[in-house]
């Protein structure tokens, strides 16, 4: 089978800017591409290229100010078949390696090591050691990367899961998601109505509720969450009282609003 593999990725630059880019078909798959992935930067500029010590086909070039494009497009040869699993692989320790093993264990470019190290010792530090280590690990990460470990860790067999308690203990793992979650405003004391990003920690039509607890007494009150509750139970039952509260149920007849939002249906029926 042949896999078609592309990306494209534009950035914007306030000056000129030296870039790294390591972004080809690694080298030991090199025979199965399909022509070339060669890199193609807008605006052109010049490129030099080297093999890093992990056999990484590296380009470098210094981007202009403003926009530049990086793209690449390849078909690359593949069996289709998945990974070979070794469940019988075992654990060595790190004192028992060899030395042309050792680089590999070096932190990671593409996170923060220092600060997830916390977290992944939680998580996985008290696990079977083994090829169940990493196989656990990489199917913890496929999870988390569609979006559905907050509802594989609330799920309790029922349809509707309202125990949290297992996600907060996941985000009490060290400190690096809660960092990750403040830079965004969105701690438990930052959260306002206007804090959300993407669609959480609340949803648009949360707003009514929500706003109660920026202005005083709520946003100063210890009791918070009862007074807001009691709030807008109190509105709730006013509005469901309407057009039972003599004055209340005569204001659609004194300020018509209705009348202009529905101006087409009234116009044809008093045609008619």
């Amino acid at each position: 089978m042949r896999i078609h593999v592309g990306f494209e990725m534009i950035y914007d630059c306030p000056q000129p800017t030296p870039m790294i880019f390591n972004l080809n078909v690694h080298v030991t798959r090199v025979s199965d591409l399909v022509g070339r992935d060669d890199l193609v930067v807008d605006p052109p500029v010049p490129m030099a290229a080297y093999r890093d010590g992990f056999g990484n086909w590296c380009t470098r070039i210094v981007a202009p100010q403003g926009r530049t494009r990086v793209m690449a497009n390849a078909l690359v040869n593949d069996t289709g078949l998945p990974d070979v699993i070794v469940p019988e692989a075992q654990q060595i320790p790190v004192p028992d390696l060899p030395e042309d093993t050792l680089v590999f264990l070096l932190g990671s470019r593409y996170c923060e090591t220092d600060r997830l190290s916390e977290t992944a010792w939680n998580l996985f530090g008290q696990t079977p050691t083994g090829w169940g280590l990493p196989a656990l690990a990489s199917a913890f990460l496929g999870v988390a990367q569609t979006g559905g470990l907050e509802g594989a860790l609330t799920s309790a067999g029922n349809f509707y899961g309202g125990d949290a308690t297992r996600s907060l203990l996941l985000l009490s793992d060290g400190a690096y998601l809660e960092d990750q979650a403040r830079a965004k405003n969105l701690g438990g004391d930052q959260w306002g109505m206007m804090n959300e990003a993407g669609n959480a920690p609340g949803q648009p039509w949360m707003w009514l509720y929500t706003f109660w607890y920026q202005v005083p007494p709520f946003s100063t009150s210890d009791n918070a969450d009862a007074l807001v509750w009691g709030t807008m139970m109190f509105l709730t039952l006013l509005l469901i009282f309407v057009p039972f509260l003599p004055g209340l149920r005569s204001i659609p007849r004194l300020i018509p609003i209705h009348r202009l939002v529905w101006r087409d249906y009234y116009r044809n029926a008093k045609k008619s």
